[in-house]
């Protein structure tokens, strides 16, 4: 079996694996730098054909009954009926896309939409208040990570590829996707700093990648006030 065939079966694998959902082709194909959607047209048509010939013993391909251009490959060893069927397996596709605009800060998930000028390098702060900018300064302010060119989506594609950028740049930086994460993180209007918050700002970035700290102790930092 090719490495192609390999990464294609992981990846559908893990998409599984995490959300219980297939992993739509537009997403598969823009995986490892868009090299699965290029590698497989060099051998078919297109990323579905290239599926349904080479691998159709290994994944298999759904397509929604109406809204077709939600094409998606699941493991073959699931159950497609006993999941609702093919159209509510890919309508959770849409429910995960939605979670990932949500999960994030706007101003971080918006600092992988914006496009950035060739000239400049992109700047994001790693505490509150989250924001970023364009510079033309080489190196990172302090307190600020550098969001570089390739990571940077663009504006016209979908959230599910913005996701994986985000996603990509958050392991290759060693950084927990807490540190931006809406979901998780304090609203700092609603409450008094903690001993938790004095902490994390007394740290420095590099620092922060660094360090672990069991929950019973975080829970007894946040409860305490400096």
């Amino acid at each position: 079996m090719s490495d192609l065939e390999n990464r294609v079966i992981e990846l559908t694998q893990q998409e599984w694996n995490d959300h219980g959902a297939p992993l739509l082709l537009a997403r598969l194909g823009a995986c490892d730098n868009g090299d699965i959607a290029r590698l497989a047209k060099e051998q078919s048509n297109n990323l579905e054909a290239y599926l349904r010939r080479h691998l159709i013993n290994r994944v298999q391909v759904v397509r929604h009954r109406a809204r077709h251009q939600l094409v998606g490959v699941l493991p073959l060893d699931v159950d497609v009926d006993s999941n609702g069927g093919a159209d509510a397996l890919l309508e959770r596709t849409q429910s995960t896309s939605k979670d990932a605009i949500r999960r994030y800060h706007p101003a971080f998930w918006a600092a992988f939409r914006k496009p950035l000028d060739e000239s400049k390098r992109r700047y994001v702060s790693v505490r509150e208040p989250i924001r970023f900018f364009d510079s033309s300064e080489a190196d990172p302010p302090d307190d600020h990570y550098e969001i570089a060119g390739e990571y940077i989506a663009g504006p016209d594609v979908d959230p599910d590829q913005v996701q994986e950028k985000v996603q990509r740049w958050l392991t290759d930086k060693g950084i927990l996707h807490l540190v931006y994460s809406m979901m998780s993180r304090p609203r700092p209007e609603y409450r008094n700093e903690d001993l938790l918050d004095r902490l994390l700002h007394s740290l420095k970035p590099e620092d922060l990648k660094r360090i672990s700290m069991p929950l019973d102790v975080i829970n007894k930092l946040r409860r305490q006030r400096p």
